[in-house]
Parts: structure tokens; sequence; C-alpha cells
């Protein structure tokens, strides 16, 4: 065989194979960032869903008419919280003060975070992300209304941690496949 032939054919393998793989990286770095991008958003919604449910739940509605913390409400907050594998479920008054928390020593005292006063002043619903006593998290607003008027808020938190464990799961499969 001639050597000029052969190391043409070599640089044009060499050439296809690195075209290849650097196709196949660039597909699968895109594919992991919608991979992450989706993960994200589920785990919004589902924070955002749970907030949702609270709002409208008759036992946290009364619990803000009385305003007092409710040990039936605290339960069931924390069996959704644990059920669901969230980091914090806090029913708060419209001036912040919580009446739920999964440290009871924090039940009473103000909700911390900056990002609190959106649904507080004008009952927005939203996530955003903060770091409040129980470390950094993506949070969920919405705010409770009884009738027409907004009478509390609640918080839903999910570890940002939580969320970087499932983002890194949620992409191993795709780094695997395109290894």
């Amino acid at each position: 065989m001639n050597p000029t032939k052969w190391r043409f054919q070599y640089r044009m393998m060499l050439i296809t194979s690195l075209l290849l793989l650097v196709t196949l990286l660039l597909a699968g770095l895109l594919i992991a960032q919608s991979q992450a991008n989706q993960t994200r958003e589920s785990l919004e919604q589902q924070a955002m869903l749970s907030a949702t449910h609270l709002a409208v739940n008759p036992l946290v509605i009364s619990a803000l008419v009385s305003d007092e913390p409710n040990t039936e409400l605290s339960e069931i907050a924390a069996r959704l919280r644990e059920d669901n594998d969230l980091l914090y479920i806090v029913i708060m008054d419209m001036d912040g003060i919580r009446l739920t928390h999964p440290t009871a020593e924090q039940v009473g005292e103000r909700f911390v975070g900056d990002d609190v006063h959106a649904v507080l002043a004008n009952g927005d619903r939203y996530t955003s992300e903060e770091v409040g006593t129980l470390g950094p998290s993506m949070r969920a607003f919405h705010p409770v209304m009884n009738g027409e008027n907004q009478i509390g808020a609640i918080s839903v938190g999910i570890s940002t941690q939580r969320i970087e464990d499932s983002i890194f799961q949620s992409q191993q499969i795709v780094f695997i496949a395109t290894g």
C-alpha cells in the first residue's frame, strides 16, 4: 500500500473522529443544560403546587383568621414537608410572623429574607432563591386569601443542595450516554 495514501486515510479518519466527538460533546452539553432547566422548573412547580394547595386549605385560613399557632396545622405542614422532601413550609400572617416552621423555636418569629415583601404587599405568587434560617433555598410564595382579603402567605422551600443533587442525577445519564 502507498504510504502517502495511508497517511491521507489516517488523517481523514482522525478528522472525522474528532468532528464526531465534538458534535457528541456539544449535543451532550446542550441536552444536559436542557435537563437541568427542566429539573429546576419541575422542583419550582412542586414547591408552588404545595403552596397553592395549602393556601386554600380551610385549616390554614382559620389559623390565620384566629392568628394562633395550631398544632394540627403544624403536623399537616410537617407531614407534607416530609412526604415531598421539602426544606420547609412556613405559614405566616400579614406581618410576616410565622405560624408554622420546621424548627419549633422559629414559630412566632418574623420570616427571614428580603424576598417575602412582594407576597405580603401585593399578593404576588413567585419563586426566588434566598438564604433563610435553614440555609440557602429555592422558595415559592403564595398569598392566602379569605374572600377578597389577603390574610397571610405561604412559603415553601426546597434546599438548593437538593436541587443541585437532582440536577446532577438527571444529567448523569446524559453524560454516561454521551461518554
